[in-house]
């Protein structure tokens, strides 16, 4: 039986930049409440709001990421800035090519591992 990919890496970060105008982020804990956050901001402060966010929290074992269906702008921003802190602290990515961000903590949650895991994310062509 496969286990949830929030079991398998705890905590998870998940990233979701596919909105034009909102960022979103959620800390996802083993047998624990999920932290959430929506900011009505672009991607391109992104760094900025991941920062912050992390400070109050474990890092992350693994980083989900949302990769589409939304903002190609904003997309690449959120690839290129978790390609980034993925690779500083030696962490994996999860890819979510589908749904939104609600879907996608569920996904992440409650389903055995379904997702594309990878050491480092690339555009969908």
């Amino acid at each position: 039986m496969k286990t949830p990919v929030a079991s398998t890496y705890s905590p998870i970060l998940v990233v979701d930049t596919t909105d034009r105008d909102q960022i979103c982020l959620a800390l996802i804990q083993a047998n624990k409440p999920t932290k959430k956050t929506k900011i009505a901001e672009r991607a391109q402060s992104l760094p900025e709001h991941l920062e912050k966010f992390l400070a109050q929290a474990e890092f992350p074992q693994a980083i989900a990421l949302l990769r589409q269906p939304g903002s190609l702008t904003g997309v690449r921003v959120g690839m290129s800035a978790i390609n980034t802190l993925a690779w500083l602290n030696n962490v994996l990515i999860i890819e979510i090519d589908q749904g939104d961000f609600e879907t996608a903590i569920s996904q992440i949650k409650k389903k055995p591992s379904q997702f594309k895991v990878v050491a480092q994310t690339t555009p969908i062509s």
